[in-house]
């Protein structure tokens, strides 16, 4: 339920700051993301091929005191609902500035051998919820109902209630869904929840709220 992500540094081990420029998707930024079970089997892989786009949103000068620092939410490329141990790796080439304004693209856009230093790695383990898990995670959705505020990458990601997928999740959403019938108040982020869960009791969940649920909260079913 949790929306994981990594947290990254782009250091700059030089000794002249430069600035990473904004490029539009499909341009000179862009960075690779795998993830592997246990097992070593490949669960999450690159998007678009061999490789993923991001780019920043704003020119960032990069110095030696000031890094480069992004957050990638996993869920976005790749669905992780099982408990274990997991690696994780990412590659990311940045279009940057040099002095004098003078534009570098980068490295070409294909993926680069695993020997390749500039790869970064680390390790996550996903645990079963616990009912405290999941009521903290829910309350932390609470303060967010707004889309528009549940995405984006920085340091405050929020969970995504697409992402919940375990069965722990279904009758602490269908509490809130009951307990809370004000009109102003979105249903659809308990809802999506629910649909996430890919349970027998979560999809009867999901019929019980066609047939009796008002026309508000049916429309997001």
């Amino acid at each position: 339920g949790d929306n994981v992500s990594v947290r990254y540094v782009v250091e700059n081990v030089g000794d002249e700051s430069f600035e990473v420029t904004a490029t539009p998707p499909g341009f000179d930024d862009w960075w690779v993301l795998q993830v592997f079970d246990a097992s070593g089997q490949q669960v999450v892989f690159p998007r678009s091929g061999n490789m993923a786009v991001s780019w920043p949103h704003v020119t960032q000068a990069v110095t030696v005191a000031r890094p480069f620092v992004r957050v990638v939410s996993l869920g976005r490329y790749g669905v992780l609902d099982r408990p274990g141990r997991y690696r994780v790796r990412l590659f990311h080439s940045l279009r940057w500035k040099g002095p004098g304004g003078k534009d570098y693209s980068g490295l070409p856009r294909e993926l680069p051998p695993d020997e390749d230093p500039r790869w970064t790695e680390t390790s996550i383990e996903l645990l079963e919820p616990t009912p405290e898990r999941v009521d903290a995670v829910l309350h932390v959705l609470e303060g967010h109902l707004d889309k528009s505020s549940r995405h984006g990458s920085g340091d405050g990601v929020v969970p995504d209630p697409k992402l919940f997928r375990h069965a722990a999740y279904v009758e602490p959403l269908l509490a809130r869904l009951r307990k809370d019938p004000r009109p102003r108040r979105p249903p659809e982020i308990w809802v999506e929840g629910i649909a996430s869960i890919p349970t027998t009791e979560a999809t009867s969940a999901l019929l019980e709220l066609l047939a009796t649920s008002p026309a508000s909260h049916a429309m997001w079913t």
